[in-house]
């Protein structure tokens, strides 16, 4: 699936504009297509760091981490996670799409050396008030614990008949 950024450090994805998705082409069930990141590096935790400003030392200092911090290796920052998830929805929706609403919770940890995979799945579709509407359910695993957070998104698609 081709994404809409730079791909993230060590992905093989392509920059490319999506296909745009319409309200008519949604099934309930069908799997939304997913990301990969990484092996995540401690590089990445810095920039991730920088771009939130969030400097606490469990996400970029690993002598604190393992030490103090008493957690295997520095940790991915929870908005990071949510910021994968959110990138399996957008590269799905398409520039016609929008999000209504997404919110996740975090389960396990992500650490250095791990690989993210962030996925979704269409959990109801519907229309409200004239708006095509979709619920997604999305989660993250990584290689070592399985789901390290789940959440859910609710989108806005265009339709096919109104183009």
């Amino acid at each position: 699936m081709p994404t809409y950024g730079p791909p993230f450090p060590g992905s093989s994805e392509p920059w490319q504009q999506p296909e745009q998705v319409y309200f008519e082409d949604v099934e309930e069930g069908m799997e939304l297509p997913p990301k990969t990141k990484g092996p995540l590096t401690v590089t990445d935790m810095v920039v991730f760091s920088g771009a939130t400003g969030d400097f606490a030392f469990i996400h970029h200092d690993r002598e604190h981490a393992k030490g103090p911090g008493g957690l295997p290796d520095i940790i991915l920052h929870g908005q990071c996670k949510l910021a994968f998830m959110t990138h399996v929805v957008t590269d799905w929706i398409g520039l016609e799409g929008r999000i209504k609403k997404l919110g996740g919770n975090y389960r396990g940890m992500d650490v250095v050396g791990d690989t993210v995979v962030s996925q979704g799945r269409v959990k109801r579709k519907f229309t409200e008030n004239g708006e095509n509407l979709v619920e997604l359910d999305l989660w993250n695993e990584n290689n070592r614990l399985g789901s390290t957070v789940t959440g859910s998104a609710t989108v806005s698609l265009p339709s096919r008949s109104s183009r």
